[in-house]
């Protein structure tokens, strides 16, 4: 399946739903595209949950973040993260929330549900949050 992207909300939440087998390209693609259509300050929902065989790494983490970095329209609201199960996924998307906390307030997730709960009530003000998966 590789990414795929969807607009809600008028194009103000991008979901991005990754699931096996995906390359980290195939994400940065759906990425790019998605921005293209959506609404300036756009919000982002990734949902990796259905990601069984991830293949990800500190550098993979680090060149998403760039890449994300590198195009003015990422900056906005906020991204809630649905990451694979496990543990080091989780460690994995928290490196990512860190490096781009800057940018967005972002929060992880254990469901779709939750993160697009969170994504659609209004932002709060203070640093990224984190709960407990």
């Amino acid at each position: 399946m590789g990414a795929s992207f969807e607009l809600r909300a008028e194009g103000q939440i991008i979901i991005i739903t990754v699931a096996d087998p995906v390359a980290r390209a195939d994400i940065m693609d759906a990425l790019d595209e998605a921005t293209l259509q959506a609404t300036p300050g756009f919000s982002l929902l990734i949902d990796a949950s259905g990601v069984t065989h991830p293949s990800i790494d500190p550098d993979g983490v680090r060149a998403f973040v760039r890449h994300a970095q590198q195009r003015p329209q990422f900056r906005g609201q906020r991204a809630a993260i649905v990451p694979p199960p496990g543990a080091v996924n989780y460690g994995f998307s928290r490196m990512f929330q860190t490096l781009v906390s800057d940018e967005r307030e972002v929060a992880l997730f254990e469901t779709w549900d939750g993160a697009l709960a969170w994504l659609t009530q209004p932002p709060t003000t203070g640093q990224a949050t984190a709960p407990n998966p």
